[in-house]
């Protein structure tokens, strides 16, 4: 398969992670419970709206920059920016999910997406990118590395924009 149909195809497997992860976070309460059991790591207590805000976003804005470098003539940039969000995902496998996975023995979610669908599907997307010389294999390091080191900062940012945009149109009203 071409580094092209991997690149439309990371919109559906994103989608599907946090899909997974807003349809088991409300029964077992958090986004990492032995994490947050074993004083490992305190996750804030991040309301509902901004949760969900926050995973349309993190499904909208990686669709986004597919979008645009399906579209550019020149698209390399763009490129190499779909493979830092392979990046962001693969290092979101490992990081959350295989810490959680090895603390608590559990599930937690987004655990069975992270695993079975995230990590095969972009290791195969960041070396097909390799393969058709999109990125050599010193930037696919270097683009791993950053999607490593990024991770955090981008959850933070992602929750803070998710955040200022459920205050911006104030309370969901309730349908009776």
């Amino acid at each position: 398969m071409r580094f092209e149909a991997y690149r439309w195809l990371l919109i559906p497997v994103i989608a599907i992670h946090n899909l997974e992860e807003w349809a088991t976070l409300p029964t077992l309460g958090s986004m990492a419970p032995a994490l947050s059991t074993r004083t490992v790591i305190r996750f804030a207590e991040t309301p509902w709206r901004v949760m969900e805000v926050g995973w349309v976003l993190a499904t909208l804005l990686p669709a986004a920059v597919v979008f645009a470098a399906s579209r550019a003539r020149q698209h390399r940039s763009l490129d190499i920016l779909v493979c830092w969000v392979a990046a962001l995902y693969l290092a979101n496998v490992l990081l959350p999910h295989a810490i959680e996975l090895a603390l608590g023995g559990g599930y937690a979610p987004g655990l069975a997406t992270a695993f079975l669908v995230n990590l095969p599907f972009c290791s195969l997307l960041l070396r097909q990118a390799v393969r058709e010389n999109i990125v050599t294999g010193r930037e696919l390091a270097a683009i791993v590395a950053v999607g490593f080191v990024s991770l955090v900062p981008v959850l933070v940012a992602v929750l803070w924009l998710a955040s200022a945009v459920t205050q911006a149109f104030g309370p969901v009203p309730v349908v009776r």
